[in-house]
């Protein structure tokens, strides 16, 4: 199960973790209506969310999160951030 998780996390969900914030470049597999994942990080619960259309953040309990998405800083907190998806990049 572990194996699928980091998949969807770090593949489709395109989270980077090597800099000073976690940067993500979400996409969806053509097959796929949609996915969503949560994840713990520097005590905030960050949910996301992506369907055909786009990627949507939210933390569901802690601080708000800096974060990187396709490059642009984001502050992410209780209100969700909707980021339309991009193609990928070849």
């Amino acid at each position: 199960m572990a194996g699928a998780y980091l998949n969807i996390v770090y593949g489709y969900g395109g989270l980077r973790t090597d800099g000073p914030l976690l940067c993500f470049a979400p996409s969806l597999p053509a097959p796929w209506l949609a996915f969503s994942f949560r994840l713990l990080y520097r005590g905030s619960i960050l949910r996301i969310s992506v369907d055909r259309r786009a990627a949507t953040f939210a933390v569901c309990d802690g601080p708000d999160l800096a974060v990187r998405i396709y490059g642009r800083r984001c502050i992410i907190g209780a209100q969700p951030v909707r980021i339309a998806l991009r193609p990928p990049s070849l």
